[in-house]
């Protein structure tokens, strides 16, 4: 699975790669770039995200599009049941 990482440099700026993790270790598959302001940085680490969507067919598992969508302010509760567990441990308990 590829992830994103951010380093600082010896000059004091942020370098963007991707890396996977081989057997405790981390492989740099690409490096992105490096900048100085976080402008820059938020800049590289949304290139960073499309090469790692576009290159490996994975995505976000929590997309920035979504994450607005999906607060709890725009849900409303409706009902809490426990049935489904309830009759999953019940079968369990009487074999």
């Amino acid at each position: 699975m590829l992830s994103i990482r951010k380093t600082k440099t010896a000059s004091g700026s942020t370098s963007v790669q991707i890396v996977y993790f081989k057997n405790r270790k981390v492989v740099v598959v690409k490096h992105i770039g490096s900048g100085s302001s976080n402008q820059e940085v938020e800049l590289l680490i949304r290139k960073a995200k499309s090469w790692i969507e576009e290159k490996s067919f994975q995505t976000e598992l929590f997309p920035e599009e979504l994450k607005e969508e999906g607060t709890i302010k725009n849900y409303q509760f409706k009902d809490l049941t426990h049935h489904f567990a309830y009759k999953i441990l019940e079968r369990t308990a009487l074999q």
